[in-house]
């Protein structure tokens, strides 16, 4: 349902870092952490979210903290291919291990709230708050992206005139 694998995703936002001379980032935002690692969760009644945070780094493997007891062990497996796993209980103390001293690491201005930047200066970095480069990625839909909204309006409008004509009905 993507087009596009998760590795192919987490390569194109490094490049993004590196234009924009950041160290890291701090993924705050639940959709864009989804869209990226391409999984769907059931959090959120009506949403499929999953909650939790992730680091992508300039070098190496990014990690994710969600709670594993919300992963299923088919999804934990196709994870570990593109990032480590770690529990959602360990952020943001984990990111002490992640995050150096002197490095510029970006964080979202529109979801990343004050405690994370508190938390990334005292780890000795800079926050570079700004806008996700996640938001620009997932703006340009691809044409699997394109053709499976396609697909759901006319199911969504099938579905929609079916209820119309058992309200006009009633």
């Amino acid at each position: 349902f993507a087009g596009e694998n998760s590795a192919d995703k987490i390569a194109r936002v490094k490049k993004m870092l590196a234009a924009d001379q950041c160290d890291g980032l701090i993924v705050s935002d639940p959709h864009a952490m989804c869209w990226l690692l391409n999984i769907r969760g059931g959090d959120l009644s009506h949403s499929p979210l999953v909650l939790g945070f992730l680091y992508v780094p300039m070098a190496g493997f990014p990690t994710a903290f969600i709670d594993p007891a919300k992963i299923s062990s088919s999804v934990h497996a196709a994870l570990q291919a593109v990032c480590h796993l770690t529990d959602e209980q360990d952020f943001p103390g984990g990111l002490q291990t992640l995050i150096k001293s002197g490095q510029t690491i970006r964080l979202d201005s529109a979801t990343a709230g004050v405690k994370l930047v508190q938390c990334v200066e005292a780890l000795g970095a800079k926050a570079a708050i700004g806008a996700d480069p996640i938001a620009r990625m997932k703006a340009a839909k691809n044409t699997v992206e394109l053709d499976g909204a396609r697909q759901a309006h006319v199911r969504d409008g099938a579905a929609m005139a079916r209820f119309l004509a058992w309200f006009d009905a009633q």
